[in-house]
């Protein structure tokens, strides 16, 4: 059975999932795959510099119950996927449950999501993040932080998401995690490593759970 190297935060698609136990409605899912091809090994690449665990993801996604996620993919858009896709071996797949969670903030956080399907696929905002996560906006962005805000700003199309930023969106949709660590900045700037690193947005698991 695998362990999940980061023992405070998830558990990892080999392991049995368990509806209500590993994940629940609400929580967000991030993933990455076990063998990666070109786009996820750009994606964790270019996020380097918000990685603070050994663990690299570059998708996020959110539970809508115990069969489907909700997501924004790259191909057809804002969707509802099976969360088998997820669960077959194919992906390493972590759950980080919200800050205060409850049965209300989990319907929030749905409804939001389900009010985004069928939107487009921002393709444009991710180009803004490649040229973000390079290693010379990289620097100008710790630098200044404007360089991030102002191409996110003119990249960004209105009702079209990328995954990160569809989740955090959603995650904004409850009052107490509307101000609450990366959850502060604009959705279109937050990668999904760095909504995954967020231990004020997420509740730190202090052991894995069988």
């Amino acid at each position: 059975m695998d362990q999940c190297p980061h023992k405070s935060t998830c558990r990892i698609s080999q392991v049995a999932q368990q509806y209500n136990g590993n994940y629940a409605a609400g929580y967000i899912g991030f993933s990455f795959p076990v063998h990666p091809g070109f786009v996820s090994q750009g994606i964790t690449y270019l996020t380097r510099w918000d990685r603070m665990s050994d663990i690299r993801v570059s998708h996020a996604f959110i539970v809508e119950n115990a069969e489907y996620c909700i997501e924004a993919d790259m191909d057809r858009g804002v969707i509802r996927t099976p969360l088998a896709h997820y669960f077959g071996g194919a992906f390493y797949t972590y759950f980080r449950k919200p800050s205060g969670y409850s049965i209300y903030m989990a319907g929030n956080i749905v409804r939001s999501a389900r009010m985004e399907l069928g939107k487009p696929y921002d393709k444009a905002l991710i180009a803004a993040h490649l040229l973000i996560g390079s290693r010379l906006g990289h620097c100008f962005n710790r630098l200044w932080k404007l360089p991030e805000r102002l191409l996110c700003t003119i990249f960004n199309r209105n009702n079209h998401w990328i995954c990160s930023e569809l989740a955090a969106h959603c995650l904004r949709h409850s009052p107490f995690l509307s101000d609450q660590g990366i959850l502060r900045d604009p959705p279109d700037t937050i990668t999904p490593q760095e909504l995954f690193e967020d231990n004020e947005v997420f509740t730190t698991w202090h052991k894995d759970t069988p």
